[in-house]
């Protein structure tokens, strides 16, 4: 038989559960991508102390403690708190409040995490001009494509997004290069600099090497369309003009 102190324990433990799986299912499930760091913010009251628990089942009794499925880089006992979900399934964050006055409450939420299936990728692959005998460098940009799916395009809550890319140039030299998209119409990636050579083809090869979006979540390179080529073509020897 259990004692009554063990009883009333036992009765908090189950009621606690019961609030704490209601607070879940009232509100509606939050939805991420595997390996976004995304943050979870409650009111913040002074006086008040925190503290955040991640769930990987219904019952609220096994923690998800491993960084294979979750990580806190910042503030598990503050009234916001940053999480990289690091695998995809199913969690459920309380977070408990404590007062001034030593009373709790505590709050919970479901978070669905989905597989990443974001993209990037370069359109069109290859692109080219006539050098321009008049100046000795030209810009140009090379144009990227950014989806959250197939088919599907990054949506603007996604952006900024960062893109690390890598120029390799005719003499064989390499620039590592950076630019922020600022929203799903800004898509283009600056190439300054190209040389103007009237004499030979100047070929320049652009890999994509890496980005991320605003929640710090990684997008692949596509591994079909990660590569670009840029050639100023040179300009065609024209004979002497001649009359007979």
């Amino acid at each position: 038989m259990f004692s009554t102190l063990t009883y009333k324990r036992l009765l908090l433990i189950v009621g606690w559960v019961i609030l704490a799986v209601a607070s879940a299912t009232a509100q509606e499930a939050f939805v991420v991508s595997e390996g976004q760091t995304r943050n979870l913010f409650v009111a913040n009251h002074p006086g008040s102390s925190y503290s955040w628990v991640i769930y990987n089942e219904q019952t609220f009794t096994t923690e998800a403690t491993q960084p294979s499925e979750i990580s806190f880089p910042i503030g598990d006992n503050k009234a916001s708190i940053k999480v990289t979900w690091a695998k995809t399934g199913t969690y459920y964050v309380t977070a408990t409040e404590t007062d001034a006055n030593g009373c709790t409450n505590t709050k919970a939420i479901v978070v669905n995490v989905q597989p990443n299936t974001s993209s990037i990728a370069f359109n069109p692959k290859e692109a080219g001009d006539c050098a321009d005998p008049n100046i000795p460098t030209s810009n140009t940009t090379a144009t990227v494509e950014l989806y959250a799916a197939d088919g599907v395009p990054l949506p603007n809550s996604n952006y900024p997004v960062t893109v690390d890319y890598k120029v390799t140039k005719p003499d064989g030299t390499t620039q590592n290069l950076s630019q922020t998209l600022q929203d799903a119409t800004d898509y283009s990636l600056p190439l300054n600099g190209l040389v103007n050579d009237v004499s030979q083809d100047q070929v320049y090869d652009v890999v994509l090497v890496k980005a991320t979006d605003k929640y710090g979540m990684e997008i692949h390179v596509s591994t079909t369309d990660g590569t670009f080529q840029y050639t100023i073509f040179k300009t065609p020897v024209t004979p002497e003009i001649k009359m007979n």
